[in-house]
């Protein structure tokens, strides 16, 4: 019976993971539509710091993880992933902290993400 309940609550949290993204999406095309897509992005990290944030907020060894330092080309926004929905927010909670997030806001320069969409050149790879 565990074994069903811990299937349940991690369908749960893809859900509203799902959910969060189709919310922030329409967010996005309706008020910010020339902000990068969330769906269809690449994230890119600003300084040793927020790579290292990055790093150890992915749970994976520093060993499976390559990085590179890139020119990109393109698209892309800075903001914070503490607008990022919790679990159990209304809808209403949900849009406003996505309009925080598609604004730009960031409350910690170490938790910033940027988003990027168009072309890059590879100029290294970095030792971490």
């Amino acid at each position: 019976m565990r074994y069903v309940a811990s299937i349940g609550h991690e369908t749960a949290k893809h859900f509203c993971t799902y959910v969060r993204e189709l919310i922030w999406e329409s967010v996005r095309t309706s008020e910010f539509p020339e902000l990068p897509s969330r769906q269809k992005c690449i994230w890119l990290t600003k300084g040793e710091d927020n790579l290292h944030y990055w790093i150890e907020r992915l749970g994976r060894p520093a060993e499976q993880i390559t990085v590179f330092k890139v020119l990109p080309d393109g698209r892309m926004h800075t903001t914070s992933e503490t607008h990022l929905s919790g679990d159990a927010e209304s809808y209403l909670e949900s849009v406003e902290k996505s309009r925080r997030y598609w604004r730009g806001e960031i409350d910690n320069p170490l938790h910033q993400e940027i988003l990027f969409e168009g072309t890059m050149l590879v100029e290294s790879k970095v030792s971490i």
